[in-house]
């Protein structure tokens, strides 16, 4: 029997695996024809695009998406779903009122001529279609529908190229590359969605019950948002503390060797936090169980992990001088200095979600703030003390890798601590 249950985990997790990194070839390939329709200057919007719906769609659901997952009862979890649903869509429209009314300052904070900003007005669309995404991978991964998620994967990607493509050889209308992400996106999810929350009898969307679902759910709305929010401001700012503090082109080649690095990162990291949220959304009471899967999954990602980024170590500038070509052997000598990091992060960041299903957002929005501001801090002194940026990365690092190790050791401890109670009562 546990067996069995550890090849449906690790067949769960490859189904994500595979759709996540099918859904990412496609755009891989369809890039050599995208990159001869449109310029550099266009994938420069798209970036500043992507980014700025990225962070931003964190606020938009309040992570209620995730709070569903903790509920018993079907009617209450599709109930919590409508109300994220109404979040995003509230949220969505008044980004929709600050980008139009605020367009000429966003421009100019943007660094983006006043008559190309009417890609400003397709960011709301953005953030929307993908706190909708959120919403149905949430509702794919409570019911254990992997396949399902997969398929939303692949589907989005294939509709968003063809639609970029379409509209680049058309020529007919400006930001087609922003246009085709974001209705690609919203078509995809609009299809997925559709009949999910009409078929099962909820409680009336009345002010009143929005409000007692805000309440109920206030570690989600404020802590785990908050926590969300604060990981991808951190994760952004060594780039940009890199411009401050030293140079652009030095945070060009991090930006480059992460953005090789985090690859099998986000890849694995998502796939295996999925499938663990529906695994132990059904067992919070049975803290034994949600222990063995913990500590399966940490050998799994030990194993997993351990060849590739010790090559990284020992190997980084040659792997990438081979590979990307000999002008890029720096970003692999910084990569080198970061992946003891990189190693802890992919282990530990993907069972972090055991503290939100947990309900211990407290410990979390901590730790993710003591993250942020040590980093800051850290660069801040290094600097002026003229440290060279090689050993800035190597202190940051393992600053970092000391705040995984505490909450690693934290979630351990709590489930252990539930364990031995329910044991001992």
């Amino acid at each position: 029997m546990k067996n069995k249950k550890n090849k449906n985990f690790i067949k769960n997790v490859l189904t994500i695996a595979k759709g996540t990194a099918t859904g990412q070839l496609i755009l891989f390939l369809a890039s050599p024809i995208l990159s001869r329709i449109y310029t550099p200057e266009e994938y420069g919007v798209l970036a500043i695009y992507t980014l700025l719906i990225s962070t931003l769609s964190i606020l938009s659901t309040l992570k209620l998406e995730l709070a569903m997952q903790t509920e018993e009862k079907d009617t209450r979890s599709i109930f919590i779903v409508k109300v994220s649903m109404i979040f995003n869509i509230i949220f969505s429209v008044t980004l929709l009122v600050i980008f139009h009314s605020q367009k000429e300052l966003l421009s100019k904070l943007l660094k983006i001529p006043i008559e190309s900003s009417g890609f400003l007005y397709l960011i709301p669309l953005g953030v929307f279609a993908l706190g909708l995404n959120r919403i149905n991978s949430s509702l794919y991964i409570r019911n254990k529908n992997f396949n399902d998620l997969k398929k939303l994967f692949v589907s989005n990607s294939i509709l968003m190229v063809t639609i970029q493509m379409a509209l680049g050889v058309l020529k007919v209308i400006p930001n087609s590359l922003i246009i085709g992400d974001a209705i690609g996106r919203l078509i995809t999810n609009i299809r997925a969605i559709r009949g999910k929350l009409t078929n099962t009898k909820t409680p009336k969307l009345s002010f009143p019950n929005v409000v007692e679902v805000i309440k109920e759910k206030r570690k989600y709305v404020f802590l785990s948002t908050s926590s969300e929010f604060l990981f991808v401001l951190v994760n952004q700012s060594i780039p940009f503390l890199l411009i401050l503090f030293y140079s652009p082109i030095l945070a060009g080649y991090y930006t480059f060797g992460l953005k090789i690095v985090n690859a099998p990162m986000v890849l694995i990291g998502k796939s295996i936090s999925q499938v663990y949220i529906s695994e132990i959304r059904t067992e919070t009471k049975r803290y034994s169980k949600i222990n063995n899967l913990f500590n399966q999954i940490v050998k799994r990602l030990i194993v997993t992990a351990i060849l590739p980024y010790s090559l990284l170590f020992f190997f980084g500038p040659e792997i990438f001088s081979v590979i990307f070509g000999s002008e890029w052997s720096y970003s692999g000598e910084l990569m080198s200095i970061m992946s003891i990091l990189f190693f802890v992060e992919i282990i530990v960041y993907p069972l972090t979600v055991t503290l939100e299903v947990l309900e211990k957002q407290n410990f979390l929005f901590i730790w993710q703030l003591s993250r942020g501001i040590t980093t800051i801090a850290a660069f801040s002194v290094l600097n002026l003390l003229e440290v060279k940026v090689e050993l800035t990365l190597f202190v940051v690092s393992l600053l970092l890798v000391i705040f995984y190790v505490i909450v690693f050791v934290y979630i351990k401890k709590v489930i252990t601590s539930k364990e031995e109670h329910i044991e001992a009562t």
